[in-house]
């Protein structure tokens, strides 16, 4: 139903509306429907929840499809480069992942978590079409480099910001973290290798207090 939507340009609201019926969601299996009917925060906790599954599974058709483009065209293009969204809500995981660039059927693909914003771009061999220097990418608060990582985009970002994005407790470890490491690998290094997040208690037992 996701993919047949995306294939003909339905919104992705439209799409949700026409899950409604269909899902079962909590211990007892409630229908989406019956969610709504029961009103209050019942009704909020099913539009959330199909609006999200949703999106996460628009953001999978999408970047199935991209990847084999990609892999279509491997005598112009070998690799591929993670990219997250820069703003406070990207997970842990993706903010470590994004930047990263990887070979086709090598590496992690979007999406990494429910209700993830990621995607991949080609990396275009430079023989064919040099590097832009002039090129941007979005975020929060603008326009940045191309090849400005999350990392690189949150340490230049407010305390307030950064706090949004990570927590209060763990600003002081990630600005320490890039002073010694760089941006790119501070934030590398509060994700687990499983892409869990690192909790404070572990932080503060690597590299003792805030």
């Amino acid at each position: 139903m996701v993919r047949q939507g995306l294939l003909t340009g339905e919104t992705t609201p439209s799409i949700a509306k026409r899950l409604i019926g269909n899902l079962q969601f909590g211990e007892e299996g409630k229908t989406v429907r019956q969610l709504i009917a029961a009103g209050g925060q019942a009704t909020a906790v099913a539009d959330n929840q199909v609006m999200a599954l949703v999106r996460t599974s628009i953001n999978q058709v999408a970047n199935t499809a991209s990847q084999q483009v990609y892999e279509a065209n491997q005598d112009i293009t070998k690799k591929y480069r993670y990219v997250a969204t820069l703003d406070t809500r990207t997970s842990a995981r993706c903010a470590a992942l994004d930047g990263q660039e990887f070979e086709y059927g090598r590496g992690p693909m979007p999406p990494q978590h429910f209700n993830c914003r990621s995607t991949t771009v080609p990396i275009i061999d430079p023989d064919i079409l040099p590097p832009s220097t002039t090129a941007t990418r979005a975020s929060k608060d603008g326009q940045v480099p191309i090849n400005q990582s999350y990392g690189e985009w949150l340490a230049k970002q407010p305390r307030t910001v950064q706090a949004d994005a990570l927590g209060p407790g763990k600003v002081a470890y990630f600005n320490r973290l890039a002073d010694k490491y760089g941006p790119r690998n501070a934030i590398a290094k509060l994700v687990r290798d499983d892409g869990a997040e690192v909790t404070l208690e572990q932080l503060r037992k690597r590299y003792g207090p805030a």
